[in-house]
């Protein structure tokens, strides 16, 4: 359960982003860096010059392609596993009340 303060700022959760890609080196952040920033930090950093909206890539587009596919592949085994182990986990109880 999360409790909030009565106070004025709003949670991280509900703070719009905007993923750029920074064009210099900016507080620990390396040049051509992609990260998430705050909308307004975003376009103060673009109106400087020091950042440009996030184009991926084609090595880019592809990797993210390809980390999703493995994600999803992941998950679909992970349900297939836990789908068979429920179905174990049935037939073993059925057996035992059958048995009684």
């Amino acid at each position: 359960m999360q409790f909030r303060r009565a106070s004025t700022q709003p949670q991280e959760s509900q703070i719009p982003t905007e993923a750029i890609r920074l064009l210099r080196w900016w507080r620990g952040y390396q040049k051509g860096q992609v990260a998430r920033f705050p909308t307004e930090i975003a376009a103060q950093l673009k109106a400087k010059g020091w950042a440009a909206p996030y184009k991926p890539t084609k090595e880019e587009a592809q990797d993210d392609a390809l980390r999703v596919r493995i994600q999803q592949e992941g998950l679909a085994l992970d349900r297939q596993m836990r789908n068979g182990a429920m179905a174990n986990q049935a037939e073993a109880l059925s057996r035992q009340t059958v048995s009684r």
